[in-house]
């Protein structure tokens, strides 16, 4: 599946630089290539700081997308006028009847099925069901395509959230109508303070639920009443069973209760439930474990 859309991203993409393409490239062709690369691991930068908050430095900033020095970084990559000389674009439209436009489509798509474990789907049906949908590709998508595009230049700029914009459009009344949209809200307890988007890392896979549970009452002052991931309740403060289980690893917790984890699954997610130092309920962030 990613041989295939290799080949047949690499195809359009010659054939927009007006670059001759072979008559045939194989998987086998993408692999010996692949093979010889050496693609070097990647490192987050040190010393990036995100606003949490709306009086924090750079709110609404993106990471600094506007700043010059980004722009400037953004010009010292582009290739001078004298390597470009010369090179004619060639923009392809799409066309369901032809092979490679279907072949990168069905790449595409099935990428995404995989991700999102939906059924994939063959080129055949991949070019039933994109004949049937390209007439409405010209109409309402285009439109909201192109908000999503104004509100992205938005972000690359840096621009505060007052000038962010949620959209409504019908184009059967006509109606189109525009809003702001507002802060996510968020919740602050002995200093620290989270919103939706929040949540706390538990790296250490081996941890027991005895540690799982004395980490929540030393770091963050908290006592878990009860840990849930899915529809499976791990821990609860008033079940016997849970006592039980206090020296077992969390991740064959995971495992007893039928939480299928895929092979390359690194994470499970934690709902808990918890009580401050005076008893009071206090709803925690999510909790995302590492299980590898």
């Amino acid at each position: 599946m990613h041989t295939d859309f290799v080949i047949a991203a690499a195809t359009l993409r010659a054939q927009n630089f007006g670059l001759a393409v072979p008559a045939t490239v194989t998987a086998e062709d993408v692999c010996q290539v692949v093979s010889k690369m050496k693609i070097a691991e990647f490192k987050p930068k040190e010393g990036v700081k995100m606003a949490v908050a709306e009086g924090d430095p750079d709110h609404g900033g993106g990471g600094g997308g506007g700043s010059d020095e980004s722009i400037g970084q953004l010009r010292a990559c582009l290739p001078s006028p004298e390597k470009v000389k010369g090179i004619e674009l060639v923009p392809l439209d799409f066309d369901k009847d032809n092979d490679m436009h279907i072949e990168y489509v069905t790449a595409c798509s099935n990428l995404r099925a995989t991700n999102y474990k939906i059924s994939p789907a063959d080129k055949h049906n991949t070019k039933l069901i994109a004949g049937k949908i390209m007439p409405a590709i010209a109409t309402t998508t285009s439109l909201v395509a192109g908000l999503v595009c104004l509100e992205l230049y938005k972000l690359v700029q840096g621009k505060p959230l007052s000038q962010y914009k949620n959209g409504f459009a019908n184009l059967a009344l006509p109606f189109f109508g525009f809003s702001e949209p507002i802060q996510a809200p968020s919740r602050e307890y002995r200093g620290e303070k989270w919103n939706l988007w929040s949540r706390i890392d538990i790296t250490d896979s081996n941890i027991t639920l005895q540690d799982f549970l004395k980490l929540f009452q030393d770091k963050h002052k908290m006592e878990l009443t009860m840990v849930s991931c899915g529809v499976s309740i791990l821990y609860s403060m008033f079940s016997s069973k849970s006592k039980e289980k206090m020296q077992e690893k969390m991740v064959d917790i995971i495992k007893g209760a039928g939480i299928e984890i895929a092979p390359r699954q690194k994470y499970v997610r934690f709902e808990v439930c918890a009580n401050d130092e005076e008893g009071e309920e206090v709803e925690p962030p999510t909790v995302r474990f590492s299980v590898k």
